[in-house]
């Protein structure tokens, strides 16, 4: 205490009592188990010579954890918390770097630390660093790592937060190897050990020599995943990597490695997919593989060329592509790493369906796979009546492929018994069908087209009601036509009578102008043509007869065209009750 109190007095004494405080505190990250650097410096151009430096740590008693002062560490006001583990940079002090390294962090640090910086008649300048100190865990890779005998794999694992591990030691081992408990020479062997900075070979397992090695730049950033070459079946197992001086409670992780054959599996199914839409056909490897280095070939082999889609050094290749295909299909790039080979085809079309191949070219792996392409459309209904009481149905549908089949079916969903099926091919390879029920008034008088295709597992159904005046009452129908047939016959008859009579009162009238035309001749007096003729008519007693029947036959024409406007009118509405679409 006393100490201290000297300290303080020392100080005040070589400050003026004024003070400068530089900007808000700079904010660092430190790992537990490794060093940091506190940041500080001082202005040499301005002071020629070496500043009493006190750092301290709010929150510490004594806060003191490091004190520079007549050219030389003072440690007795420093606490015993930072003891050996504290000091300057001391070649870059005549550079004006006074900035403080703690090494061997622990959790504990964690605080807002203050660089103070006295002269001797000057003012005291105040340098302010908050830091953080965590707790590093080193992370393994949680998927087992899958690879195929010869290839190279990784085995991922690092320290995360990421910080420099090059100086320490690390231990790649396999757990499930044993040393002989009755051979008292054997040893703990490695996969891999890396030690004072650099690979220990005497205690490495004999089938790995030679064939592992860390990443040196990934070291750095506390990357110590290890890579295994050329694979063998005797490799399959578990993997630990282990830091023994990393300051964490996690401090090692264990990673899978599976070494097998892997299949090229696309789907036994049939793909099934309509005109115009997006389809994928799917393929992986299976234990998955990356195929990301892979030569990726799909084909068809019906075409010419057969290639639909080529895939080499990391992109398509589109010289050798068939051109009904370009620009219709794609791989899954990200996913290659994940031994998915799946080729997705835009747009298909009818002809695009058949049998598909994906060939890996250097595995010499090859699978098959088949898409189906259909066509459907809905249907229509067209309603009509027979006129007996019954209604008929037609439905028709067309663009259809591959050919489907029509039923019908009533309100309760009952089968109908139709007459067959009509099926017209057209050039587009589309199929359009037909096909005809008579039915009669039911409870609902709702019925339904069904066209279904079972290949592609489509249906496509229309639903009509036909309303119960379309339907004909049959006891109706014979009076309603008997009626009119009657009336027909009627007027017919009239028409028939009326004009020979006037046509035989035409011909009389005509001869008794001819006899009084030769009776007028006779006579001496002379009588103009026009008064003669007039006399004539006067004195003919069957001309006034003509102009009686005239208009009677006017009379009848008028009554005719009445009852044959009427008779059509009631033709045109009963046949637009009678007949009707359903779309």
């Amino acid at each position: 205490m006393v100490s201290r109190l000297l300290l303080a007095a020392g100080l005040l004494c070589c400050s003026s009592g004024q003070s400068s405080l530089h900007g808000p505190p700079e904010k660092l990250l430190g790992f537990a188990g490794g060093d940091v650097i506190l940041p500080c410096s001082y202005n040499v151009t301005v002071h020629s010579d070496v500043p009493t430096v006190e750092w301290s740590k709010e929150g510490l008693e004594p806060d003191v954890i490091f004190l520079y002062r007549g050219g030389y560490e003072t440690p007795e006001m420093k606490n015993p918390a930072f003891e050996y583990r504290t000091s300057f940079i001391w070649k870059e002090l005549k550079d004006g770097n006074i900035s403080l390294r703690i090494s061997d962090l622990k959790p504990s640090d964690t605080g807002k630390y203050q660089c103070l910086r006295l002269w001797e008649n000057a003012p005291q300048d105040i340098t302010t660093v908050e830091l953080t100190v965590v707790e590093p865990q080193l992370i393994g890779s949680l998927q087992a790592i899958i690879a195929a005998p010869g290839d190279d794999v990784i085995l991922p694992c690092h320290v995360e937060p990421s910080f420099n591990v090059e100086g320490l030691t690390v231990e790649w081992s396999k757990p499930d190897l044993k040393p002989d408990p009755s051979d008292r020479l054997s040893r703990v062997e490695y996969v891999h050990l890396y030690r004072g900075r650099s690979e220990d070979p005497d205690m490495k397992i004999q089938s790995y020599v030679k064939r592992t090695e860390l990443f040196a730049d990934g070291l750095k950033r506390g990357n110590v995943s290890l890579k295994i070459k050329n694979v063998t079946l005797a490799d399959v197992g578990r993997y630990r990597c282990f830091i023994p001086k990393l300051k964490s409670k996690v401090k090692d992780s264990v990673v899978q490695l599976v070494v097998a054959l892997s299949e090229l599996i696309c789907s036994r199914q049939p793909i099934v997919a309509l005109a115009g839409d997006d389809v994928i056909l799917p393929c992986h490897l299976d234990p998955a593989l990356s195929a990301s280095s892979e030569t990726v070939v799909w084909t068809k082999p019906d075409l010419d060329p057969k290639y639909i889609h080529v895939h080499r050094d990391g992109r398509p290749a589109y010289l050798s592509q068939n051109p009904s295909y370009g620009h219709r299909t794609a791989l899954f790039v990200d996913e290659l790493t994940n031994g998915n080979v799946s080729v997705k085809i835009f747009s298909v079309k009818i002809c695009d369906e058949g049998k598909y191949f994906c060939f890996l070219h250097s595995m010499q792996k090859e699978a098959s796979i088949r898409l189906v392409v259909g066509a459907v459309s809905t249907p229509i209904i067209e309603v009509s009546s027979d006129n007996s009481g019954r209604v008929v149905l037609q439905c028709e549908s067309k663009g259809w492929y591959p050919e489907p089949e029509v039923f019908w079916l009533d309100g309760e969903g009952n089968l109908l018994s139709a007459g067959p099926t009509e099926t017209v091919g057209g050039p587009d390879g589309l199929y359009t069908v037909s096909s005809r029920v008579t039915v009669e008034k039911r409870h609902s008088n709702s019925f339904t087209c069904r066209v279904q295709q079972k290949t592609i597992n489509r249906t496509r159904e229309t639903h009509v009601h036909v309303p119960v005046y379309v339907f004909m009452i049959p006891s109706e129908c014979p009076l309603l036509c008997f009626v009119l047939l009657a009336v027909s016959v009627a007027v017919l008859a009239c028409v028939i009578v009326c004009t020979r009579r006037i046509q035989e009162c035409e011909k009389d009238g005509q001869d008794n102008l001819r006899n009084a035309a030769c009776e007028t001749q006779r006579k001496p007096e002379v009588v103009k043509k026009h008064n003669t003729v007039e006399n004539v008519y006067e004195n003919l007693p069957m001309w006034g007869k003509k102009k009686q029947l005239e208009d009677q036959r006017e009379q009848l024409d008028g009554t005719e065209r009445s009852q044959r406007e009427e008779a059509s009118e009631i033709t045109e509405q009963t046949k637009h009750k009678k007949h009707f679409k359903i779309h």
